[in-house]
């Protein structure tokens, strides 16, 4: 489920490398090292200060971009994880708030895949909506497509794999 084969043109994200930085610049840059600056690309919800861009995927022909929010009134401190999708151009689209922390994403089964450090596993279509696949453990911090399966890394050692329907094995502790 590679977008990034085939035909490159004009308007593919693949043969760029993108960078989100923590100030929340985007910038894509070409093999020579040419780069250009796309601007700040955090949401427009002003009761949030964007930490950081965690996450990137190229999915649908689209960089997906997922970043940590935490709130800068009202509930301080509390911390969300938003999802948004840019074009060849840097322009974003934001699909809002798709849970707590992300640990992991990873594109498989034509889907773009998101799984959350408390546990919960989601699967995103392109338009960014997401269906929620259960809670799969805590501290998920890893994903990898492998064999046809998605795999998923606890950080005390179990490891799991998934079906496209999002049902998972559990293979035990490797740690």
């Amino acid at each position: 489920d590679d977008d990034c084969d085939g035909e490159i043109d004009e308007g593919n994200v693949c043969p760029r490398l993108w960078i989100g930085q923590s100030n929340g610049r985007l910038q894509s840059c070409d093999s020579t090292g040419d780069c250009v600056d796309h601007g700040v690309k955090w949401g427009d919800d002003p009761l949030y200060y964007h930490s950081t861009y965690s996450l990137m995927a190229v999915y649908d022909n689209k960089l997906w971009i997922g970043q940590h929010m935490v709130y800068s009134a009202g509930n301080v401190g509390e911390s969300n994880f938003s999802l948004q999708s840019c074009d060849y151009t840097g322009y974003c689209v934001n699909h809002g708030v798709k849970g707590s922390e992300a640990g992991a994403m990873a594109v498989f089964a034509n889907k773009l895949w998101l799984v959350h450090k408390n546990g919960i596993l989601q699967s995103c279509d392109s338009t960014g909506d997401c269906v929620n696949h259960g809670d799969k453990g805590e501290s998920i911090s890893s994903m990898a497509v492998f064999d046809d399966k998605l795999w998923l890394g606890q950080q005390d050692g179990n490891l799991q794999s998934c079906d496209s329907t999002g049902d998972c094995v559990n293979h035990g502790d490797k740690g």
